[in-house]
């Protein structure tokens, strides 16, 4: 990630206190009765490189990761399932010099450790492995769907990193866990120094349980190119994991109630330059599976308004074409000047087709009168 590309090693030397600081939970949300026992988290934010560039929103951003990931209408997985590793959990001030920064690539591939060891241990663990990763980052020069995370005492030669996308193939090959959700918010430029060193895991795989496995992979840019920050809100935020997390919080459910992988990535794709507010950004690179969409969370449909569309004028050829936030398209053949349509609360778009006849509109609590 960067406000701008990565900038170049900087030097000095300070003490690191290297006991971290412990986040503070409700014990209450960790529940017996939860339908999510089984899933479980990773969640890395770093943002402090002394060796690159210092980044202010990975921090932030894994931490509201966490907070939608535990909350019971939300992500619902249990709070002792979530593991998390920021830099802001080690104690103040921060650390200029490489050797005295946290997380350290062992300390990521520990939070990790547990999990590999069990699969191999007891097969199946769970049903979903969500794993969230922010920071600095690259990609392989030889492999267009890699991504690494680089640990906080990364320098621009000396580079040791956490490859994220190996990691969630790993337990994918390997069928730990019904679905994989890979996240990371990180640069995925390539590095003409370093090609991405898997990590230390063993050489194991299930074809016939991998192929059952489920997958939702997004990466905050594509490859070649950077993740950006920016101000929101009062604080520095990832534009990706934002725009993200609004469409966990915002996007319409299917009739079934859920929203589904290609229903998050339509949204986001919707919602990014608006979110970016004129940073110049990649777009962001998010990968479904064709074989089995994942449900990111399930919710009640909104009760629905009614949308009254009046065409001035009318030849009653017309055929409205309406665009939701996610870029489902609904038609209406006008065969009267005053048509109607049920819709949920959001944001939409309607074109009368072939025209430049268009409005915005947004459907709150109440019916909506648009004449085009």
């Amino acid at each position: 990630m960067a406000p701008a590309a990565i900038a170049a090693p900087q030097g000095n030397t300070v003490t690191l206190t290297t006991t971290p600081k412990r986040l503070k939970v409700s014990s209450t949300s960790s529940r017996k009765d939860s339908k999510l026992l089984d899933d479980h988290a990773v969640i890395v934010g770093i943002d402090t490189y002394p060796g690159l560039s210092p980044l202010g929103g990975p921090c932030e951003d894994a931490r509201l990761i966490r907070e939608w990931l535990v909350d019971p209408t939300c992500g619902d997985i249990p709070v002792g399932n979530v593991k998390v590793l920021l830099t802001s959990d080690y104690h103040p001030p921060g650390p200029t010099n490489v050797n005295d920064v946290h997380p350290v690539e062992d300390e990521v591939n520990d939070l990790f450790r547990p999990l590999v060891t069990q699969g191999l241990m007891n097969g199946r663990i769970g049903r979903r492995l969500f794993i969230y990763l922010a920071g600095h980052g690259f990609s392989d020069p030889s492999d267009m769907a890699s991504a690494a995370l680089f640990a906080a005492n990364a320098e621009m030669v000396f580079a040791p990193h956490i490859a994220g996308t190996a990691y969630a193939n790993w337990f994918r090959r390997n069928g730990v866990f019904d679905e994989i959700v890979l996240i990371m918010d990180c640069c995925r430029t390539v590095n003409p120094m370093q090609s991405i060193r898997p990590p230390p895991l063993p050489n194991t795989n299930q074809p016939s349980q991998a192929a059952k496995v489920r997958t939702f992979y997004a990466f905050g840019t594509s490859w070649g190119a950077v993740a950006r920050e920016r101000p929101i809100n009062g604080s520095i935020r990832g534009i990706f994991t934002t725009a993200l997390l609004e469409s966990l919080s915002s996007a319409r459910p299917n009739k079934n109630g859920r929203v589904t992988g290609q229903i998050v990535k339509n949204y986001v794709h919707n919602i990014i330059d608006r979110v970016a507010d004129g940073t110049e950004i990649s777009p962001p690179e998010i990968q479904v599976d064709s074989n089995g969409d994942i449900a990111l969370v399930e919710r009640p449909q909104a009760p629905q308004f009614t949308a009254n569309f009046t065409l001035v004028p009318h030849s009653g050829d017309e055929t409205l074409l309406v665009t939701d936030g996610t870029g489902n398209v609904q038609h209406i053949s006008c065969d009267n000047a005053r048509e109607s349509l049920p819709l949920s609360p959001g944001l939409y778009k309607v074109l009368v087709q072939g025209t430049d006849r268009s409005k915005l509109f947004e459907m709150v609590n109440e019916d909506v009168d648009i004449t085009l």
